[in-house]
């Protein structure tokens, strides 16, 4: 069986009980991510946010054939009636293009100077267009303000993942301002005023979260590099490619691509929806060659290159028409890839492989992620910081799991390698050994007596010969039966493994006839070697009559290599000896002219 993703029929448990250090390394991995996710949650709950909420925090949506508003006309007495009153500082206008303004009221802050000129109003998701408009004392129109990937080389933002910008310290407080958004993306943010020690610590908390999860990405992606240079298995570098992909897809809608060069962060996210496409590409080619999909289910092929092919559609969407047309695609594909591969996964268990538990954990994580994502693309769920980063989580865990179970798959080849040798080795064993006597048979014979041959002669070295054969068998078979005829093969066996040993080399090549080659040796030393053997074996008794008790004799022929011998010249002067023992009365040895 190939494994190709495949472990024994030992669970998950078990595999974790017979490799501590897999299992301790998982153990660690989950509980630092756990713990860093808990210090990010708890540093961006800064408690001297003001939440802008009830009654002073409007939004309207205007989509009548995506009419440009100008603030002026937004902010008009008469056009206040087309806001509607929004409880939470939290928003979600789904995904679509439209134009979307919120009003809101400036807080009331009770202080003066540099406390005012310290608020920061932040966004908490990254955003394509952001345009502020704030109500200035003693000013008759408004400090603009913009920001978001489309002025990426002309905003007025502060440094940070997401849009957040630093209000003006003359700010009319109580006054409306107006926020203009327009994005092709998911546009789920929350909006907050808050100082900017407390902008500035979540920052940093959020910087460090996303930096350990990018590096246990890009460590991931790095180790199984290096497998695959070795190893030269193309799962390894569809997994590396996903991991690489899906990496600079995340690092730009979760904002850490702006940390590190914030000139390209504009060209990454209007190709944002291409990347992830293409992540989900590479994800696929890894599923399907993990899982053996053309061997070990050959039915769930077509499911696979439809899916690749929906991608492939994707991507010529996106790069022909956009990314809002593109997003139907990738929600799609996000849904039932996973819940493809887990089909799989159980299918493949139902025709009797055990897929690797590892793989489908990371399946479920990545399948629960990307269905709260989709919910909250589809103002289902409501946005939040969880919600957020949690596919990016996610993803890592995922790409965690499934280094574990590539690691996990070698093991197991290794294992099964291991067991094909070993297989192999006792077949070549059988193949060469009699297994009525345990000597090496004929075939055995044939090869090692050419080797030894050409040896002897390559070396002019001595090599001698010894043909036996039990005598008058047939009668003994016929007399005692063949089952006590074998008792008699099996005992000459024995005898000639405890004489020869070290010496030489025994086989059994017919019936009852016996061969031995000694390298290296005279046949002064064969024939007293012959003489011991047919000693010993003539002196031993049987007792397959209880009435009666007989000993068996054998005839023996040795004879030594001479100059000008051939290798079947040399077996049959050995065997003509072998002929006139029996002629000249059995039970002797006699040697070769």
């Amino acid at each position: 069986m190939a494994w190709s993703g495949y472990i024994s029929d030992k669970g998950f448990v078990e595999f974790l009980k017979e490799n501590k250090t897999s299992t301790i390394t998982i153990i660690v991995a989950f509980i630092f991510v756990l713990v860093v996710l808990l210090l990010i949650l708890n540093g961006c709950s800064a408690d001297d946010r003001i939440n802008i909420t009830g009654g002073d925090l409007e939004y309207a949506v205007f989509t009548t054939e995506r009419a440009e508003y100008t603030v002026d006309q937004v902010s008009a007495q008469e056009f206040a009636g087309r806001f509607k009153s929004h409880e939470q500082p939290v928003f979600n206008f789904g995904l679509n293009s439209d134009i979307n303004w919120i009003r809101f009221r400036l807080p009331e802050l009770n202080s003066q100077g540099s406390e005012r000129s310290h608020q920061v109003l932040s966004f908490n998701y990254v955003l394509e267009d952001v345009r502020i408009f704030i109500p200035a004392e003693k000013a008759e129109s408004f400090v603009y303000l913009q920001g978001g990937y489309s002025h990426q080389l002309n905003n007025d933002e502060l440094a940070g993942l997401t849009p957040a910008f630093l209000m003006p310290p003359d700010y009319e407080e109580g006054a409306y301002g107006f926020i203009r958004i327009e994005t092709t993306a998911s546009s789920g943010f929350r909006l907050d005023w808050l100082d900017r020690g407390a902008y500035e610590n979540i920052v940093l908390n959020r910087t460090l979260f996303l930096g350990v999860i990018s590096g246990l990405l890009l460590a991931m992606a790095l180790y199984n590099f290096i497998l695959f240079l070795a190893l030269r298995y193309r799962q390894y570098l569809f997994y590396v490619l996903f991991a690489v992909s899906m990496l600079l897809y995340q690092s730009t809608i979760v904002g850490s691509i702006r940390i590190l060069d914030p000139s390209l962060a504009g060209a990454f996210f209007e190709h944002g929806q291409l990347m992830s496409l293409v992540a989900m590409f590479f994800w696929l080619l890894f599923a399907y060659h993990f899982l053996n999909i053309s061997e070990n289910l050959p039915n769930f092929k077509k499911a696979y290159l439809v899916m690749i092919f929906l991608v492939i559609s994707g991507v010529a969407v996106n790069i022909l028409i956009g990314d809002q047309e593109a997003n139907i695609f990738a929600y799609i594909l996000g849904l039932s890839m996973p819940l493809v591969a887990i089909i799989s996964v159980f299918a493949s268990r139902k025709k009797g492989y055990r897929v690797s538990s590892l793989y489908l954990a990371g399946i479920v994580i990545l399948l629960l992620a990307v269905i709260t994502f989709a919910l909250r693309g589809w103002d289902l769920i409501p946005h939040s910081i969880v919600v957020t980063h949690g596919i990016f989580v996610a993803v890592s865990v995922e790409a965690i799991l499934y280094s574990f179970a590539l690691a996990n798959q070698i093991r197991y080849l290794s294992i099964e390698n291991y067991t094909l040798q070993q297989q192999r080795s006792e077949l070549s064993r059988i193949s060469i050994i009699d297994h009525l006597t345990g000597l090496a048979n004929k075939r055995e014979f044939n090869r090692f007596f050419e080797k030894e041959f050409n040896g002897a002669e390559q070396h002019n070295l001595p090599l001698s010969l010894i043909i036996l054969d039990i005598d008058l068998f047939k009668g003994i078979n016929d007399t005692y039966g063949h089952r006590n005829g074998d008792q008699v093969l099996r005992r000459l066996g024995l005898l000639l493994k405890e004489q020869v040993q070290k010496r030489g080399h025994a086989f059994r090549v017919g019936g009852e006839e016996f061969a031995i080659i000694l390298a290296n040796t005279f046949k002064e030393e064969a024939e007293e070697l012959a003489e011991d053997i047919r000693l010993v074996f003539s002196e031993e008794f049987y007792f397959f009559n209880p009435e009666k008790q007989f000993n068996c004799t054998i005839s023996l022929g040795v004879g030594q290599l001479k100059p000008g011998d051939s290798s079947d010249g040399f077996y049959d002067r050995v065997d003509k000896a072998l002929y006139r023992a029996k002629f000249e009365g059995r039970n002797r040895v006699v040697a070769a002219d």
